[in-house]
């Protein structure tokens, strides 16, 4: 897909439509986090809460925070959301990279079926 310059760009009304500060790139890093979050791009990293199986770790292990130190040697980066706000220009890129290189698509789907019980009152 080409990058598209939209009309207020290419007309030159908005030259600072390419740069951004550091504070809406962590913005923007955020809502992009979230969403992978959602479509489940972290699961092999992070692992998944699982009523079968509680302690289902990702490949970080149980404390996410302690693999983050151990890969970037820093502390206070996780969890993300709660973070953000205090990263600097080097740690956000650091995060970044390192979440690049555990990103993943599934390739099998598990549908567990199963139901609560049924309360009479």
């Amino acid at each position: 897909m080409t990058r598209r310059a939209y009309y207020s760009s290419r007309i030159g009304q908005n030259p600072e439509g390419s740069n951004y500060t550091l504070s809406i790139l962590k913005r923007l890093f955020l809502a992009i986090y979230k969403d992978f979050i959602f479509q489940e791009r972290f699961q092999e990293l992070l692992g998944k809460g699982c009523v079968d199986d509680p302690e289902s770790y990702g490949l970080a292990g149980p404390d996410v925070e302690m693999f983050f130190m151990r890969k970037l040697r820093k502390e206070s980066l996780w969890p993300i959301p709660d973070r953000l706000e205090h990263y600097s220009e080097a740690d956000l890129f650091d995060v970044i990279e390192l979440l690049h290189d555990y990103v993943s698509v599934g390739t099998e789907v598990v549908w567990l079926f199963w139901t609560a019980p049924i309360v009479n009152l």
